[in-house]
């Protein structure tokens, strides 16, 4: 006998409750993946920007240091492509105690108005002595070390007749 309608049934799926709160963790993970995601790739284009303005400082105090002339105190202005981007550099040249020897700081920016430089460089150049070439005439050739004579004796391996 069937007694009205029955409280008992099986229950089949989710609640709303269960599908919402569910939602509501994916929604929370996703925010963080994307997060995370934004993070890293401002991180990296950071530190591309990083890498090649202290590139380019590096390429200002080779090239001054390459040149013939010692440097002058002062400041240096200057611009240098790297990476498709243009850099903006600045490099103060100052004395040290040694009268020979210079100090370059070169400050890298990405953009002329900036207020902070991306990399900061410090580098030393030195005075070039001349050089002075030699010629074959003052060149004396060197004598071999004379090593001491060894004797050595080889075992007899040719088969005597008794």
């Amino acid at each position: 006998m069937k007694l009205g309608n029955s409280f008992h049934h099986q229950q089949r799926g989710f609640t709303l409750l269960e599908v919402i709160v569910a939602l509501a963790i994916v929604a929370i993970a996703l925010a963080a993946i994307i997060k995370v995601s934004g993070d890293n790739a401002s991180h990296a284009s950071y530190l591309r920007d990083q890498t090649l303005a202290h590139w380019v400082a590096m390429n200002v105090i080779a090239e001054i240091d390459l040149s013939d002339d010692f440097p002058a105190t002062g400041q240096r202005e200057g611009s240098d492509m790297m990476g498709d981007y243009e850099w903006f550099w600045t490099v103060a040249i100052s004395n040290t105690i040694e009268r020979d020897l210079r100090r370059l700081d070169v400050q890298v920016k990405r953009h002329k108005s900036d207020t902070e430089a991306i990399a900061l460089l410090t580098g030393f150049v030195g005075k070039k002595t001349p050089v002075t070439q030699t010629t074959r005439s003052n060149i004396t050739p060197s004598t071999p070390a004379k090593t001491p004579a060894t004797s050595s004796t080889t075992p007899n391996t040719e088969k005597q007749d008794d």
